[in-house]
C-alpha cells in the first residue's frame, strides 16, 4: 500500500530500515515533483521554442508529431525487447531531425529548448529534500535511480541547483546504463557498481512495478511513495483541453477535406494514400532504426507486407535515410503459420482453429492444413471440433499421412524464415495487419527466436486474447475500433481498402517445396511474380508510387501536416462517403484466405427493385457498410450515415470508459442501448472485419 511521504513516514521507514546504508531514490514525482502541466502540453511548449529560436526552419506542429512518434516507438522497442535497455534522448532528437529533413546540428537547439521546459515544469520535493541533507549528514550514500532518457548529467543538471551539489553521491539513468527497473537489469547494475550487498540499500520510489517489485526482487529494501500532490485533477483538466484543441483543428482540416474531388483511382492514392503510406513509412523507419543492426532482421511478410517493403526502399532512396538492420522478403499466411503452432499444440493454434474453421467438417479441416484428402472414414465428416480433429490426425491412416504433411510444411516455414532472416535471432515481421496471427503462431512454435510483429494497424477485433499484444506494434492505429476523436482509427470501418492496394495478384502462400540448391520456394513464387509487386494502370498503389518517386528530402518537414490532411480526407470519403467514392473506393470481393475459398462481399449488390429489408440486410452483410448505405439508400444517406456514425462514436465512448474503469453495471447498460438501437436501424456494430488475411 502506498503513503504519502512525509518525515515521519520517511524516518520510520529508514528506521525499520536501520541496515540500510545506501539510500536510492527515484527522481521524476519523487527527488522532483511535476506542476500541473501534463507530458503533451510541456512538448508543445517546446515545439513552439524549438519553432522560434530557429527562425522558422522547424515547423512547431510537425516537430511536435513527429518527436511523439519518436518517443513512443522507441520506448515500444524497450518493452517488447523485455525492458532491458532504454532510448537516449540524443539518439531520439538525431532520428526527429533526421525525419524532418533538418542538419544535425538542430538536434542540439531541440534538445536545449526540451530541458528548458522540462526545467520549468518540476519542483524540488522540499519533505524530502530535508530528510536527505539529514540523511546525508548522518552518513548514509545517496543515490539517484532513474528509468529516463535523460542522462545521468542532465539528472544532476536538474536535482543539483535544487538540492545543493554533493547530497546526491551518483546518478544512474537508463538511458547510460542501457538497462531499466522496470525490466530489473538497472538494479543488478547499480548493485554491482555499488559493490554492496543487497540488503544495504533502501529504495524509495512512485511506481509500483520499477521502483518496489523489481527492487525486491533484486533483493532491496523498497518503499512505495505517493507524494502530496493536488494537482492531478489540473493536470488531467489542461490534459483535455490540449486534446480537445487537437481535436477541433482536426475537425476543422476533416471539414476542408470534404470539399477534395478525384478525378481517378491513381489521384487518390497519389493525393490521399500517397502521404498517408509516407507517414507508415516514416515511422517504419523509426522503430526499426532503434533495433540493433547485427542479430536483427525486417521481413516484409507475403502478401500485403511485400507492397509495405517495396514501399519502403522507395522511401527511403528519395528521402536518403539510413537503415542498416537487414531486410529480406518473407513467404507466409496465416495458414503456413498456423501449421507451426499446430504442430506443438499450441493454444494460440486452437483458439483461431476454433473460430475460422467453425461450421466446418474435420475433413475440410485437414484438407486446408495438409492440403490432401481426408474423408473415408466416417469421422472426417463430423463437425470439427478441435479434440476430435487431432485425435483423427493419429488414429486413422488418412490422419497420419495429413499429420506428416502439416509438419513437413511447418518444417520448411521454420526453414524459410531462417534463411530470409540469415539466421538472425531477432525477427521483426512487417505486414499489414490487424490481429497479428500470424506472429502469434510463429512465436508460440518458434521459441528460439524473439518474434515481434510490427504492423500498419493493430485492432483486437477477434477477442482471442491479447497476449501478443506485447510484442505486436500497430504503427498508423492501436485502437480497437473506430473512434471520432482519432481520425487514423477511420480506415478500421474500412480496412479491406488499404489491404486491397497492399496485397498484389498474387496467389496466398500455402504450401512450399525446397529446390535443388536446398532454397525453400513457396506456391506464390511463380515465374514473373516480383514483376507483379509494380502497379500499372489506373490503381491506388500506382499513385502511392507516383508520390513517393517524387518525394525529395527537403519535403519530409511538411509530411507531417499533409499527412494528418490526408486522413482527414480519407475518413470523410470512409464515413460519408458520396456516390462518387463507389465507384473510386469499391474493391472486389474479399477472401477469408484461411485455407479455402469462401468469399465475403464489400458491398453485396442488389437489385434496385429489392425490399427495404433485403437492402438493410445487404448492409449489414457488407464490410463497407457506410458505402453500402450509400449505394442502397442514395437518397436517405445525409440522415442514415450520421446516425449510424453517431451510434459508433457512442460506441467508442463506452468502450474507451470501460477501458479506463473497467466493465461497470453503467457501462453494459450504456452498451446495451447502443446496439439495440442500432438493431432498430437494421445494423449490427460488430467488431468483427472479416474478408481479411491477419
Amino acid at each position: 500500500m502506498s503513503m504519502i511521504l512525509t518525515h515521519a513516514v520517511l524516518a520510520g521507514v529508514v528506521a525499520e530500515v536501520s541496515s540500510a546504508e545506501v539510500l536510492s531514490f527515484d527522481v521524476f514525482d519523487t527527488i522532483l515533483l511535476r506542476r500541473p502541466v501534463g507530458e503533451r502540453e510541456r512538448l508543445w511548449r517546446a515545439a513552439r521554442q524549438i519553432e522560434q529560436r530557429s527562425g522558422g526552419r522547424v515547423d512547431a506542429r510537425s516537430y511536435y508529431m513527429v518527436r511523439q512518434q519518436a518517443q513512443r516507438l522507441g520506448y515500444r522497442m524497450v518493452d517488447v525487447a523485455g525492458g532491458t535497455g532504454d532510448i537516449r534522448f540524443n539518439d531520439m532528437l538525431s532520428r526527429v531531425v533526421a525525419l524532418l529533413g533538418l542538419p544535425a546540428d538542430v538536434a542540439t537547439l531541440c534538445r536545449d529548448a526540451e530541458l528548458e521546459v522540462e526545467n520549468a515544469s518540476l519542483s524540488l520535493n522540499q519533505t524530502l529534500a530535508e530528510d536527505m541533507r539529514t540523511a546525508k549528514a548522518a552518513g548514509k550514500r545517496l543515490i539517484a535511480v532513474s528509468d529516463t532518457a535523460w542522462s545521468s548529467a542532465d539528472l544532476a543538471a536538474l536535482i543539483e541547483p535544487r538540492l545543493g551539489k554533493g547530497i546526491i553521491d551518483r546518478f544512474y539513468s537508463s538511458a547510460d546504463e542501457g538497462l531499466t527497473k522496470r525490466g530489473g537489469g538497472l538494479f543488478v547494475r547499480v548493485l554491482s557498481e555499488e559493490q554492496r550487498p543487497a540488503s544495504a540499500f533502501l529504495h524509495i520510489g512512485d511506481d509500483r512495478l520499477a521502483d518496489v517489485d523489481q527492487a525486491r526482487r533484486a533483493g532491496l529494501h523498497a518503499f512505495l511513495a505517493r507524494p502530496a500532490q493536488t494537482h492531478q485533477l489540473t493536470r488531467r483538466t489542461r490534459y483535455l483541453s490540449l486534446a480537445m484543441s487537437g481535436f477541433l483543428l482536426t475537425r476543422r482540416r476533416m471539414r476542408q477535406g470534404s470539399a477534395i474531388e478525384f478525378t481517378s483511382r491513381a489521384d487518390i492514392g497519389q493525393r490521399v494514400f500517397g502521404p498517408i503510406v509516407a507517414e507508415l513509412c516514416s515511422r517504419l523507419w523509426l522503430y526499426l532504426s532503434y533495433q540493433p543492426a547485427v542479430g536483427t532482421a525486417a521481413l516484409f511478410c507475403a502478401r500485403g507486407g511485400l507492397t509495405i517493403g517495396v514501399m519502403l526502399e522507395r522511401f527511403l532512396v528519395r528521402t536518403g535515410l539510413p537503415l542498416e538492420v537487414r531486410r529480406a522478403q518473407f513467404m507466409i499466411s496465416r495458414i503456413a503459420a498456423l501449421r507451426v503452432a499446430f504442430v506443438c499444440d499450441g493454444r494460440s493454434a486452437q483458439l483461431e482453429m476454433s473460430r475460422e474453421f467453425h461450421g466446418h467438417t474435420c475433413g475440410q479441416v485437414g484438407q486446408a492444413l495438409s492440403g490432401l484428402p481426408c474423408g473415408d472414414d466416417p469421422g472426417w465428416a463430423a463437425a470439427f471440433e478441435y479434440k476430435r480433429f487431432r485425435s483423427l490426425l493419429t488414429k486413422t491412416t488418412q490422419g497420419r499421412r495429413a499429420m506428416a504433411e502439416i509438419a513437413a510444411q511447418a518444417g520448411h516455414t521454420d526453414q524459410h524464415l531462417h534463411q530470409a532472416s540469415g539466421g538472425a535471432k531477432r525477427v521483426v515481421l512487417c505486414d499489414t495487419g490487424l490481429y497479428g496471427s500470424t506472429g502469434r503462431f510463429l512465436k508460440e512454435g518458434m521459441p528460439a527466436v524473439t518474434i515481434q510483429s510490427l504492423l500498419a494497424a493493430r485492432c483486437d477485433y477477434k477477442h482471442l486474447g491479447r497476449d501478443h499484444f506485447g510484442y505486436t506494434t500497430g504503427l498508423l492505429t492501436e485502437a480497437n475500433g473506430y473512434a471520432p476523436w482519432d481520425v487514423r482509427s477511420s480506415i478500421l470501418r474500412y480496412w479491406q481498402l488499404f489491404e486491397q492496394f497492399c496485397e498484389s495478384d498474387l496467389e496466398s502462400v500455402r504450401s512450399y517445396q525446397t529446390g535443388a540448391d536446398g532454397k525453400v520456394v513457396s506456391n506464390l513464387e511463380v515465374p514473373g511474380w516480383e514483376d507483379r509487386l509494380v502497379p500499372t494502370g489506373d490503381s491506388i498503389l500506382s499513385g502511392i508510387m507516383a508520390y513517393l518517386n517524387q518525394l525529395e528530402p527537403a519535403d519530409l518537414g511538411a509530411l507531417p501536416g499533409k499527412a494528418e490532411e490526408a486522413w482527414c480526407t480519407l475518413h470523410n470519403a470512409i464515413l460519408n462517403p458520396r456516390p462518387e467514392h463507389i465507384e473510386l473506393l469499391g474493391i472486389h470481393n474479399r477472401s477469408v484466405d484461411f485455407g479455402g475459398d469462401k468469399i465475403i462481399p464489400v458491398i453485396t449488390a442488389l437489385d434496385p427493385a429489392r425490399t427495404l429489408g433485403e437492402k438493410m440486410r445487404s448492409v449489414q452483410t457488407s464490410l463497407w457498410r457506410e458505402g453500402a448505405i450509400t449505394s442502397q439508400f442514395p437518397n436517405f444517406r445525409f440522415l442514415l450515415l450520421p446516425a449510424m456514425n453517431g451510434l459508433y462514436g457512442l460506441r467508442a465512448l463506452t468502450r474507451r470508459t470501460s477501458e479506463m474503469a473497467g466493465h461497470s453495471s453503467s457501462t453494459r447498460l450504456v452498451r446495451g442501448l447502443v446496439r439495440s438501437a442500432a438493431r432498430r436501424m437494421g445494423l449490427q456494430l460488430g467488431s468483427q472485419l472479416p474478408g481479411k488475411r491477419v
